[in-house]
């Protein structure tokens, strides 16, 4: 199978002309490179009264063939617009609707495979140069029968498509940058982070995940898995994008300080140290749809325990009076929890290794009068609490700390 550049387009870089426009001036740059391109776009059917003055834009409709294609009403809208768009640049392409390409579900998320003739159908078209605009895939059950969509706007639909053309890279065209050195709200000099392990990554979303989200965790794990690399590319500037991969990083390097003002500390203490403990606390806040971030357990001398998690902000309330049920059951001195923080999360590789990183950390926040109340770490990230009121402060001077404001 030749190189093919798999490029996936954000449905909000259809909502204007303009958008449209920049869209096929971004695929005829990959197009006069000589690639071999498969276009994911996100599925529209619904049918609205401007898309014929949209596609005017680029294109005069003065066919009845033209029309007939325009009017069908089975087929992506947003696959229609881009299609005469890029004919106006002598650019030619044929639509893959969301059932025209069906896969088997078994093994779907591990080793999924495609029918031969769909993969020569694949190759002989992209041969002749003709660039392929996919709304998504089909997969289908042992009975044949349609099991469930994967479309455009699906963020896994590109890494599959990647795995199942034998390919390792695809190309994600987004209106924000996901990874930078710290939050552009906060930090002025904050840059674009150019490289990152899938892990790095990995870290760096999560702390995000009390937000809209804007790629899956488990997407990104099954790119890993499948060593495919990905471009988060500017949609505004092409040529600033983000590259994640399975590459050798170099180890304890900070790469990125994030705050989030959105969490809240959830602290019970005087636990009994013993096995089922844990399970018997988080059990009925994961059944309560109360999702738990980082987690400390420090055991004392006397066989007692202080555990302390972050929740959502505005899970907090929730959070407490479920902990506090607990406690009165197994005996607990007491619970409490404090919505006026904010964490601070230093992301890289290797840190929890490397004891300067977190020396520098406590030494800033210390020098600035700045009290840390939590504290949890793994290999790839180092997190703290803080009051929310200093969070502006502390990312600033660990941005500085940390030397991220300077150009490579």
């Amino acid at each position: 199978m030749q190189k093919i550049s798999i490029v996936r387009l954000s449905h909000k870089m259809f909502d204007s002309i303009d958008n449209i426009k920049r869209c096929v001036e971004i695929i005829k740059g990959h197009y006069d490179s000589q690639e071999s391109l498969i276009i994911i776009v996100p599925y529209i059917k619904k049918f609205y009264e401007s898309l014929k003055e949209s596609i005017s834009a680029f294109y005069t409709l003065n066919r009845e063939s033209d029309l007939n294609q325009l009017y069908r009403p089975t087929e992506n809208i947003t696959s229609r617009i881009l299609k005469f768009a890029l004919l106006s640049k002598g650019i030619y392409t044929i639509e893959f609707d969301q059932n025209l390409i069906q896969i088997p579900k078994r093994k779907l998320f591990s080793e999924p495979t495609i029918p031969d003739f769909y993969r020569e159908f694949i190759e002989k078209n992209l041969q002749r140069g003709t660039v392929l605009l996919v709304s998504g895939l089909s997969v289908i059950d042992e009975k044949g029968q349609i099991d469930m969509i994967l479309g455009g706007t699906d963020r896994i639909t590109p890494i599959l498509f990647a795995k199942l053309l034998g390919q390792n890279k695809v190309i994600y065209y987004r209106e924000d940058l996901l990874f930078f050195t710290s939050n552009r709200e906060y930090v002025s000099k904050a840059k674009l982070i150019k490289e990152l392990d899938y892990d790095e990554a990995a870290n760096i979303l999560s702390i995000f995940s009390s937000t809209a989200s804007s790629f899956e965790l488990d997407d990104l794990m099954i790119a890993k898995d499948w060593n495919i690399e990905i471009e988060f590319r500017s949609f505004h500037e092409p040529n600033r994008y983000t590259k994640i991969s399975g590459g050798q990083m170099k180890k304890n390097v900070v790469k990125s300080i994030i705050g989030d003002p959105n969490k809240a500390k959830v602290s019970i203490h005087q636990v009994q140290d013993r096995p089922g403990v844990a399970a018997r606390i988080f059990s009925p806040l994961v059944e309560n749809g109360i999702q738990i971030f980082d987690i400390s357990n420090i055991v004392t001398i006397d066989g007692l325990s202080d555990i302390s998690f972050t929740v959502l902000r505005e899970d907090a309330k929730r959070a407490y009076i479920i902990t506090e049920k607990f406690a009165k059951e197994c005996g607990a001195t007491s619970v409490e929890y404090d919505d006026n923080i904010a964490v601070v999360s230093v992301v890289g590789t290797g840190l929890y290794k490397s004891p300067d990183v977190a020396f520098k950390i406590f030494s800033v926040l210390a020098k600035n009068r700045i009290n840390i109340n939590y504290i949890n770490a793994n290999d790839i990230k180092i997190s703290v609490a803080i009051n929310r009121d200093y969070l502006e402060l502390a990312l600033r001077l660990l941005h500085e700390t940390f030397e991220l404001d300077k150009n490579e």
